[in-house]
């Protein structure tokens, strides 16, 4: 059945605001996937606060074309395809994804947007393999607290071959 010319109005003018607001989108290309793996792919999405849209894809050409997209390529965009679309985090919706298309070949990222930029497949594919912003927070602030737990097992050292050395002192005392 045909969408209406409405229809299609409506679809534009939430995909305009859904890329207008989001951090990233990532185009991935559906080659058969299973009602019950589009299910599962839309509830890992969802658990990620990511939304997970399917449009024609000239629908999406003009949503990104009317957020000021640089290099977008129709020509990557074959199939049928859907978006993520993510506005917390740039790298989240490129990973969950990817991750996702790992344990289904159905599933293959294709493109993406990020800050205003087309990515093309080996870009996305790169930006996926990032960390995301926990794991380089929990990063920093492990390196921020290295040198400080550090010096608390030098010094903790220190003290602890003080003792030693008393020690050692007494007995050498008390055997003489």
């Amino acid at each position: 059945m045909a969408i209406s010319r409405s229809k299609k109005e409506e679809i534009l003018d939430a995909l305009v605001a859904s890329f207008g607001s989001a951090k990233s989108v990532v185009f991935a290309k559906n080659n058969g996937l299973t009602v019950a793996d589009a299910k599962d792919l839309r509830g890992k999405l969802r658990a990620e606060n990511i939304s997970f849209t399917v449009a024609k894809k000239t629908l999406f050409r003009k949503a990104a074309e009317n957020n000021d997209v640089t290099g977008f390529d129709m020509d990557v965009l074959e199939g049928a395809v859907g978006a993520a679309i993510s506005s917390e985090d740039e790298v989240i919706g490129a990973k969950t994804v990817a991750n996702f298309a790992k344990t289904n070949k159905n599933l293959e990222l294709v493109a993406g947007i990020v800050d205003g930029k087309f990515l093309n497949t080996q870009e996305i594919t790169n930006l996926s393999k990032l960390p995301s912003k926990e794991e380089l927070y929990a990063k920093m602030l492990g390196s921020m607290q290295a040198p400080l737990s550090n010096f608390v097992g030098v010094s903790t050292n220190l003290i602890a071959g003080l003792a030693r050395c008393i020690d050692g002192v007494r007995e050498q005392k008390e055997n003489a």
